[in-house]
């Protein structure tokens, strides 16, 4: 098995360098690699079997082929030219080589968590350029073992996804994220990473950093909701919400890389932008205190978040497919779902029921939540209202702005055309109530468009 130093391992991460010694550039954190967890005494642990010359287990590379565009002086991409370079992708091992790398760059110090038989002892606290030169090269000159897998391998997810398990089970075992990332990296790329900045501290994921892929299950779990109308069928299927993920990725991202990536393409455009609209209904339930009691306190619980709020959304985009419409009941509904789901309001308290029931849990309460949640929503989604206003309402409205315009201030004779215009916009959910009500001429209406006045 062929070794190499941390210092070459180093120079290989710059492409610049790994260009001029004719090497392939090194990617520490492919698509497939869940985000760094190490902690400070993680680190300093593995400086310490550096600096004590034991040896690590292998680090494992795949070699890949990829395809670049190729730019003018002036960075203009040129038409159909592309250059095929050759890269090392860390497939396991990247916390080792990062360790070490980041404590040759200065970025990390040597904490105080080691043994007290360490030779790092006396250098707590200190960077790795404030270290003698005899430790320096110790680091600089410690060998990881290489081992590159095979194309076979390298190319068949399934085979991929068994080795990335038996590799990472010595640790902290993989969640089901973490074991499909291999396979669904794709999907992670251009879907679950881009939107997942539109739910990180919101509602639905209060934490600022999504550890382990926990807010990106919670977001196919959104998907797997809001794309389709289950059916009893899928619904007798629905045992959890993992469960649920993976009917989803059954159905609509297949098992082979080149599945996964043919249906991504199709679909995620369609997919982000039923993420947008749970983000805006999200917002919109905000806006009329769905999530706090009256004394302004908030309410949600970890299983309003992980279970109703999430079925609550994902399936008022389905059911309430346009905004606008969302918006104009959004009050409605959040009166509705928040006593229902989120509060009692007698107590003011949060809803106990669940804590007697596996707190959301259970795969049967969950299954009679969503068909509750579906019902509710149904009949919200029948709800329409008139986008033209009464004949009395616009002469309450004429007779309380004294025959003036709202917007040119003008009078409004009687051989001038006049209209019932919406303060907040219809088509921004503005809804045809008399608070919402404004007489304009209707040349002005015309002027105005769809712009809030």
């Amino acid at each position: 098995m062929p070794t190499e130093r941390a210092i070459d391992l180093r120079n290989r991460i710059d492409i610049h360098q790994a260009e001029q010694n004719g090497r392939p550039q090194l990617i520490t954190r492919p698509k497939i690699q869940r985000e760094n967890c190490w902690k400070d005494t993680d680190n300093t642990a593995f400086l310490d079997t550096i600096v004590r010359g034991w040896a690590c287990p292998p680090i494992y590379l795949i070699s890949r082929e990829i395809e670049e565009e190729q730019c003018d002086d002036e960075d203009e991409v040129i038409d159909d030219e592309k250059e095929v370079r050759c890269v090392d992708e860390v497939f396991d091992g990247a916390h080792k080589i990062e360790a070490s790398i980041n404590f040759i760059n200065d970025k990390h110090i040597i904490h105080k968590s080691l043994p007290s038989d360490s030779p790092l002892v006396t250098y707590i606290g200190k960077k790795f350029s404030q270290l003698p030169n005899i430790l320096k090269k110790k680091f600089t000159e410690y060998e990881f073992s290489i081992n590159y897998i095979d194309s076979i391998t390298a190319n068949n997810p399934d085979s991929l996804k068994l080795l990335w398990a038996r590799l990472n089970n010595s640790g902290a075992p993989l969640n089901d994220y973490e074991s499909s990332k291999p396979t669904i990296a794709h999907l992670v790329e251009n879907v679950l990473k881009p939107s997942s900045e539109l739910f990180l501290g919101s509602e639905i994921f209060p934490a600022k950093v999504s550890k382990r892929g926990m807010l990106e299950e919670r977001i196919q779990m959104i998907l797997a909701l809001a794309d389709y109308s289950l059916d009893e069928k899928h619904l007798k299927a629905f045992t959890s919400r993992k469960q649920l993920v993976k009917l989803w990725q059954e159905k609509f991202i297949g098992k082979t890389s080149t599945e996964v990536n043919d249906n991504v393409e199709k679909n995620k455009e369609k997919w982000c932008l039923i993420l947008k609209k749970v983000s805006s209904y999200m917002n919109y339930l905000k806006e009329v205190n769905c999530f706090v009691n009256d004394t302004g306190e908030e309410i949600l619980e970890k299983a309003h978040r992980g279970t109703d709020l999430v079925f609550i959304l994902a399936r008022a985009v389905l059911h309430i497919s346009k905004p606008e419409d969302f918006r104009r009941i959004s009050t409605d509904i959040a009166t509705h779902m928040k006593e229902k789901y989120f509060i009692d309001v007698e107590t003011q308290k949060s809803k106990v029921i669940r804590d007697k029931k596996g707190i959301g849990r259970n795969g049967i309460l969950q299954r009679e939540i969503l068909r509750d949640i579906d019902t509710d929503l149904m009949e919200f989604a029948k709800m329409k209202e008139s986008r033209c206003f009464t004949k009395d309402q616009i002469k309450q409205k004429f007779d309380n702005q004294n025959g003036l315009c709202a917007l040119c201030k003008d009078s409004i004779l009687k051989n001038q055309s006049y209209v019932g215009d919406h303060i907040s916009p219809w088509s921004l959910g503005g809804r045809t109530v008399i608070e919402n009500c404004q007489v304009t001429h209707k040349r002005c209406n015309l002027a105005k468009g769809n712009r809030p006045e």
